[in-house]
C-alpha cells in the first residue's frame, strides 16, 4: 500500500497520464504523409486597385480577417494593414511599411501597387490568394490632344475623360494595346488642357480591376515662398528649378507623384505628394521676374512636358474689409484672378480682371461676410497655361488648439513664424518654427 504522500503526488499526475496515454495510440497510428501541410497559394480575383496607391479593395467571406502584402519577387515590399470584410464580404487593405531585401536588391520601390508586384491575401483559415500587378501606364499628352499609355499587348482598356475643362460627364473610349504594349486614343473635339484628368482601366483575364489614372500637369508657386505645389499623374516625377532674370540658379528640388495626384516641392523638405528639395540647393525665396519651370518625367512616351514661366510683379496694395474690394498693381494688360479665402474653409470667393494700362487693378470680390483676421487674398496669373503665380496678402491670425499641442495661423508666402510655449511662471517649455507655405498657411 502506497504511503499518503505518495497518493497526494499520483493524483497531481493522474490527468497528465491520462492524456499521454490517450494520445500515444494516435500519435502511433497516424501516418507520416498525414502530417499538416501549408496549403497551396490560389489566383485572387475580384482586386479592385489604381497604380501607384497604398489600397486596394476585395471581396471575401463576410467578417473575415484578411492579411495581406505586396512582393516583387521575394522581397515584401509592403504588408496590408490587418482589416475584416464587412457583412457583404468587402474589404479595404491598406498597405505601410515593407519588409527587407529578400533577395532582390536594387531600390525599394515602396509601399505602393506598382507593375511587376505580386498582391497576396491570406483570409483567416484560408490558402493565400495571389494576383500580379499589370504593366499599366498612362499619362496626357497635351500637345497631341490625346491619351497615351502602356498596357499587357494585346489587352482592351477602357480610358475614359472625367474631368477638366468643359467636361460635365465622362466620356469613356475602348481601346486595345499593341504588340508592343502601347495604347493611344483622342476625345473628338476636345483639345486637352491642364486641369483635364481621367482614368485608364483594365480588368486582367483572372477578373482583377487596375485603374491607371492621369492628369494634365498644373502648377502653382507664390512669391514670397519657396515652394511650388500642383497636380501630376501618380508616379511620375516632377523637377522643379528656379533661376534669376540673369540665368543664375535659385534652387530645385524634386519629388514621386504617389499615391494621390497632388504635390509639393518646397525648401527643406516637402508635402502633401511627397519629397522636397533641401540642403544648399533648395529652392530659393520666389521673387518677381523669377523664371519657374516644372517639369513632369513620364514613363509612357508623350507624357513627358514642361512649363516654364516668368513671374510677374503683382503687388496687392490696398484691401478695404467692409466692401470687399481689392487694389493692386501689374503688368499692364494681365488677366488676373482674384480670391478671398475664408479662415472657416469652403470654396473661395473669386473675380476675374484685366489690368489697365497703367497697370492698376479695383476689384470687388462677390459674398457678404467682411474680410478680417485670418482672411487670405490673393491674386493669380496663369503665366502659361498650366503654371499660375500668385501673390498673397494673409490677414494674420494665430489660432492654438488647446489640449492638441498645435498651433496654426495664416502669414503672407515665405515668413518664418517662431512659436514659444511658456508656462505660467514663465518657464520656456518648447520653441519650434515653421515657415508659411504657399497658400499663407503654417503650423507647428
Amino acid at each position: 500500500m502506497l504511503p499518503p504522500t505518495a497518493w497526494r503526488a499520483l493524483r497531481a499526475v493522474a490527468p497528465v497520464l491520462f492524456l499521454a496515454t490517450a494520445i500515444a495510440p494516435w500519435r502511433a497510428a497516424t501516418p507520416a504523409s498525414a502530417a499538416p501541410r501549408l496549403q497551396a497559394p490560389t489566383a485572387a480575383t475580384g482586386i479592385e486597385a489604381s497604380m501607384h496607391d497604398n489600397a486596394l479593395t476585395w471581396r471575401t467571406t463576410p467578417s473575415t480577417v484578411v492579411q495581406a502584402q505586396l512582393r516583387e519577387g521575394t522581397a515584401v515590399r509592403a504588408n496590408g494593414l490587418p482589416a475584416v470584410s464587412d457583412a457583404q464580404g468587402f474589404v479595404r487593405i491598406q498597405f505601410g511599411g515593407g519588409g527587407g531585401g529578400g533577395g532582390m536588391g536594387g531600390a525599394n520601390r515602396g509601399p505602393f501597387v506598382q507593375s511587376g508586384y505580386t498582391i497576396a491575401l491570406t483570409p483567416q483559415g484560408a490558402a493565400e490568394q495571389t494576383a500580379t500587378v499589370p504593366d499599366l501606364a498612362a499619362a496626357l499628352d497635351v500637345d497631341g490632344d490625346r491619351v497615351v499609355g502602356r498596357a499587357p499587348a494585346g489587352s482592351s482598356v477602357a480610358v475614359s475623360l472625367t474631368s477638366g475643362p468643359g467636361v460635365t460627364t465622362p466620356t469613356t473610349n475602348t481601346v486595345t494595346a499593341g504588340a508592343d504594349g502601347a495604347f493611344a486614343t483622342t476625345f473628338a473635339g476636345r483639345d486637352l488642357t491642364a486641369g483635364h484628368a481621367g482614368v485608364a482601366v483594365l480588368v486582367t483575364p483572372d477578373g482583377n480591376t487596375f485603374r491607371a489614372r492621369f492628369v494634365a500637369l498644373e502648377a502653382s508657386a507664390s512669391i514670397g515662398a519657396r515652394a511650388v505645389s500642383g497636380a501630376a499623374t501618380p508616379g511620375d516625377r516632377v523637377n522643379v528649378s528656379f533661376s534669376a532674370p540673369d540665368g543664375a540658379a535659385r534652387g530645385r528640388g524634386a519629388v514621386t507623384v504617389r499615391p494621390g495626384t497632388t504635390w509639393n516641392v518646397a525648401a527643406g523638405g516637402g508635402g502633401g505628394g511627397g519629397g522636397g528639395g533641401g540642403g544648399p540647393n533648395a529652392l530659393q525665396v520666389l521673387r518677381a521676374g523669377d523664371t519657374v519651370s516644372v517639369t513632369v518625367a513620364s514613363g509612357v512616351p508623350g507624357g513627358t512636358r514642361t512649363l516654364r514661366g516668368v513671374a510677374p510683379d503683382v503687388r496687392i496694395e490696398q484691401v478695404s474689409a467692409g466692401e470687399r474690394r481689392v487694389v493692386g498693381r501689374a503688368p499692364a494688360g494681365l488677366a488676373l484672378t482674384i480670391e478671398a479665402i475664408s479662415p472657416l474653409g469652403g470654396t473661395p470667393a473669386s473675380a476675374s480682371a484685366t489690368s489697365a494700362a497703367d497697370g492698376s487693378f479695383n476689384v470687388v470680390v462677390p459674398g457678404s461676410d467682411p474680410i478680417g483676421p485670418g482672411w487670405r487674398i490673393r491674386v493669380g496669373a496663369e503665366v502659361v497655361p498650366g503654371l499660375r503665380v500668385w501673390t498673397v496678402d494673409a490677414i494674420e491670425q494665430v489660432r492654438v488648439g488647446i489640449h492638441t499641442g498645435q498651433v496654426t495661423g495664416v502669414a503672407d508666402p515665405g515668413t518664418l513664424v517662431t512659436v514659444t510655449l511658456r508656462a505660467a511662471d514663465g518657464t520656456q517649455k518648447a520653441v519650434d518654427d515653421d515657415f508659411a507655405n504657399n497658400a499663407g498657411t503654417y503650423g507647428v
